[in-house]
């Protein structure tokens, strides 16, 4: 299987945010745009609502950031207040969907507290958000569960979904989410079109994910087969699994994520990476100046992270969102980070991947662009990359705004993969 659909990539630079075509259509900044359509994606599995989404949008003010933690939060309140009205009175179906809005807008609310200065809020809002999902999940229409994944000296959060009344074996796809998503990923990454096609579902809280970050202060590693491993353990003897048809699917940064994993677990029979990741350190680097490079380059510690804060001072917003991206590793400097995420690179890996490979390649891919050309190179196995173009309104990263679209392609051609 090697299929390949070619277009000339956009010439974008890649960045510690993402950099969007001049033409925006809800917010003047990239980086209100493109969390806004993020959010606007999930509304196809009512996770969100369209009218309260632009109700949100009317009252937020780029300038400001808290006015958009408190738009989120305050139509996160009330949907949370509807739902648990709702289910008093037995309107099961309202319930389960004010509850899934109230989960989405709770954690779009995170995104906006480093800039807003209240990241001490980050853990009572995540604890909301992850309450109103669990509540949505018991009024859904499948069977889930929740259970702990032994990993080293502790356990991490796993989350399966499954079909009722249903315990033959059926194909499983391991969802694993990039660095900073919320759980409702699982579902509208992915997880609804497979689910509907046959399939079980597992995700997790990995290591600076989740619950793995705000509870246990566990933080993200680069040998993700270390991770991926105990999670096909707790799940591998299950009788509703299928243990010739595991599917790992990684979206944003778990892009690099799963084909690491790939490379040494082989009890994976394919892989889908949205998009292709190959180098995920090149999202931090680009923009640095060469004096910059060459510190990082030479070990400088103590001078790169003296230049780092003086540039700090001088442009706040880039510490805000070094400050949100950098908390899942761990380290309380800037050369530190830089250095651990430089580990984060398939050179040497990505050829040691045996299962087809299924590669997402987004017109006006911001954070990675040309990398999933890059992975489909490195790769040996069989592959096949599926191009999201603009003309289809398929474009940016992770294609927000063409789920369905997304599924078609994708999962169509996992099932030819899998035979099913």
């Amino acid at each position: 299987m090697e299929r390949r659909n070619s277009i000339k990539g956009a010439d974008l630079k890649s960045a510690q945010e993402p950099s969007l075509p001049p033409t925006h259509n809800f917010y003047k900044t990239e980086s209100n745009e493109f969390k806004f359509i993020n959010v606007l994606g999930k509304a196809h599995y009512k996770f969100a609502d369209l009218g309260e989404l632009l109700a949100i949008k009317n009252l937020t003010d780029e300038n400001n950031a808290i006015s958009f933690v408190n738009s989120y939060v305050k139509f996160a309140d009330a949907c949370k207040m509807t739902a648990e009205d709702c289910q008093k009175k037995g309107h099961r179906e309202s319930a389960r969907d004010a509850f899934l809005r109230a989960s989405t807008y709770y954690y779009a609310a995170t995104d906006y507290l480093d800039e807003a200065g209240h990241p001490e809020k980050f853990l009572s809002l995540f604890k909301t958000h992850r309450f109103c999902w669990q509540s949505a999940a018991k009024l859904m229409d499948f069977r889930y569960e929740e259970f702990d994944i032994p990993y080293e000296d502790t356990t991490l959060q796993g989350f399966f979904i499954g079909h009722r009344s249903d315990k033959s074996p059926r194909p499983l796809c391991i969802f694993n989410n990039g660095s900073d998503g919320p759980i409702l990923d699982w579902w509208t990454m992915g997880g609804a079109g497979m689910f509907e096609r046959g399939y079980n579902l597992v995700t997790f809280d990995g290591p600076g994910q989740g619950s793995s970050l705000f509870e246990k202060n566990l933080h993200l590693r680069y040998d993700w087969e270390k991770v991926i491993t105990p999670v096909i353990n707790s799940i591998i003897d299950r009788p509703e699994v299928d243990n010739n048809k595991i599917v790992l699917l990684g979206i944003s940064q778990a892009g690099y994520w799963v084909s690491r994993a790939a490379a040494y677990e082989k009890r994976l029979k394919a892989i889908v990476t949205d998009p292709g990741v190959c180098d995920v350190s090149s999202s931090w680097t680009a923009h640095l100046p060469k004096e910059m490079h060459d510190l990082l380059q030479s070990d400088n510690k103590d001078m790169f992270n003296k230049y780092m804060l003086e540039g700090f001072k001088q442009m706040p917003e880039a510490e805000i969102m070094f400050n949100f991206r950098a908390r899942p590793y761990g380290f309380n400097n800037p050369y530190d980070t830089y250095k651990e995420v430089q580990k984060y690179n398939l050179t040497g890996i990505a050829e040691k991947i045996s299962c087809p490979v299924i590669i997402t390649s987004p017109e006006n891919e911001s954070f990675w662009p040309g990398q999933s050309q890059q992975l489909y190179d490195m790769i040996r196995a069989p592959k096949q990359m599926i191009v999201f173009t603009a003309t289809e309104g398929a474009n940016f990263h992770c294609e927000p705004k063409a789920r369905v679209l997304w599924e078609q392609r994708v999962l169509d051609s996992l099932d030819d993969i899998l035979k099913l």
